[in-house]
């Protein structure tokens, strides 16, 4: 029965160095040929582990030549992403620029469609005997402002617009990094209005007045 075994072991032997060698690095060899063009990387591997099993088969002498134009393929996916990052981080960066520019566009409109609102009011409370707030002309036109500053500055108030800087910062700090404000004279009502009563500020320019 031994003998059997043996005699069977040693015909399987044989007949696989007849047929394939006995090639260790065949089934590695096919899984970097499958993947080359999907999966470069992958392939690498796959090729690199048929190299590493014996290089000195078929399959791994295949391989060995194969590594090279492998990593070629991969140096240009690599450049090709490298090109689409920058060109995608470079449409970010217009995108951001171009919306940063419209912000400022739109907030530096506001005033011109203010002031006649106020005067407007203004005259509509001189015929009606009422009395409206300029403040609460621009909330409802353009809603709550993000912090109203008053504190520091005596009778004026300061309401802004996109930005909160906490504690009571300086009128220049305001003026200067605020996407929008406005300056006014403490419950200033829309029958004072004048062109030089309100100011508005947006990023450091005197939008208005």
């Amino acid at each position: 029965m031994n003998l059997t075994l043996d005699g069977r072991l040693i015909a399987a032997l044989v007949l696989c160095f007849m047929a394939v060698g006995c090639d260790t690095a065949a089934t590695d060899f096919k899984k970097c040929q499958k993947l080359e063009s999907s999966d470069p990387e992958a392939a690498l591997k796959a090729c690199e582990a048929a190299i590493k099993k014996d290089a000195t088969t078929d399959s791994g002498k295949a391989a060995t030549a194969k590594v090279p134009e492998i990593k070629k393929a991969i140096a240009e996916l690599e450049k090709q992403r490298a090109e689409e990052a920058a060109k995608k981080a470079a449409e970010e960066k217009a995108a951001r620029i171009a919306a940063a520019k419209a912000e400022r566009e739109k907030w530096k409109a506001l005033p011109k469609k203010l002031g006649p609102m106020i005067r407007k009011q203004g005259m509509w409370d001189l015929g009606r005997g009422t009395v409206t707030r300029a403040i609460d002309v621009i909330t409802k036109e353009i809603g709550e402002p993000t912090k109203t500053y008053e504190a520091a500055y005596g009778s004026i108030h300061v309401h802004v617009w996109g930005a909160d800087f906490g504690s009571e910062p300086s009128m220049e700090e305001i003026k200067k990094k605020a996407p929008f404000s406005v300056h006014l004279l403490r419950d200033m009502v829309c029958g004072d209005y004048t062109g030089g009563s309100i100011e508005f500020y947006s990023y450091g320019e005197r939008i208005w007045s």
